[in-house]
């Protein structure tokens, strides 16, 4: 089993991987109707966000502090592209950094992370 990567860096000590898909549909109820008369549409589209839970064990804390680093720059509030995520589990995807949330260790060789990934296609 290979680790997940995301823009070639590797994850680490993954402990999960986990995703929602969301429809985003419009449901329109009608007064005095069962919910089997309810208008349902799906104009906005899927949505699907992948949640990555691990940790980054170094043998110093600036081992550590660089992986950290790596990912916590393609988080940079300027995504113009988005970066590959690939992992056993769901393949190849396109995605984005939604966050990427860091709790450090003490000692500070290890850090705990939880990442969330939008997939989809940039737009310039």
């Amino acid at each position: 089993m290979a680790v997940p990567t995301l823009n070639a860096l590797s994850l680490g000590n993954v402990q999960t991987i986990a995703y929602n898909k969301d429809a985003n549909i419009i449901s329109i109820p009608f007064p005095g109707q069962n919910s089997g008369a309810t208008d349902l549409y799906d104009a906005l589209g899927i949505t699907k966000i992948i949640n990555i839970v691990g940790n980054f064990t170094g043998t110093t804390t600036a081992a550590v502090k660089a992986l950290v680093d790596a990912i916590d720059a393609l988080a940079d509030g300027d995504q113009s592209s988005t970066v590959s995520f690939v992992s056993d589990e769901l393949g190849t995807l396109n995605v984005m950094v939604a966050s990427f949330d860091v709790t450090w260790q003490i000692p500070s060789n290890r850090v705990d992370y939880t990442i969330k990934l939008i997939q989809g296609t940039a737009v310039t």
